[in-house]
C-alpha cells in the first residue's frame, strides 16, 4: 500500500516518509491493500503497539501506541482539514 505522507501531530515529531512510501507490514502481517491495512487497524482496537513496515525507506519501523493513536484521531483529522478517517464504503468493504 503506498502512503504520501504520515499526518503531522504530536504524536508523530520527525516521522518523515520518502514520497510513495509502500507500507508492507502491520505488526508482523504483511498488507495488501488499504481495505487490508483499514481491517487490521480495526482487529488492532486500543490494545499494545503498531509497528509500521515501509519498504522503500530503509525498512523503516514506526512504533505508535494504538489507544494514543485512537485518542488522537479526531485532533489529527482536524489539524489537517480532514472530514473523515475513512470513507464509508472502504468501511462497509464494497469494491
Amino acid at each position: 500500500m503506498t502512503c504520501a505522507e504520515i499526518l503531522p501531530h504530536q504524536l508523530t515529531p520527525g516521522h518523515q516518509l520518502p514520497p510513495r512510501s509502500i507500507l508492507t507490514e502491520m505488526n508482523d502481517t504483511s498488507v495488501k491493500s488499504l481495505r487490508h491495512a483499514m481491517s487490521l487497524i480495526d482487529q488492532q482496537g486500543q490494545e499494545g503497539l503498531v509497528v509500521l513496515l515501509f519498504e522503500n525507506c530503509g525498512h523503516r519501523r514506526i512504533v505508535l501506541d494504538a489507544a494514543e493513536v485512537l485518542e488522537a484521531n479526531a485532533d489529527i483529522l482536524r489539524q489537517n482539514n480532514i472530514g473523515s478517517a475513512c470513507p464509508d464504503d472502504l468501511r462497509r468493504g464494497e469494491k
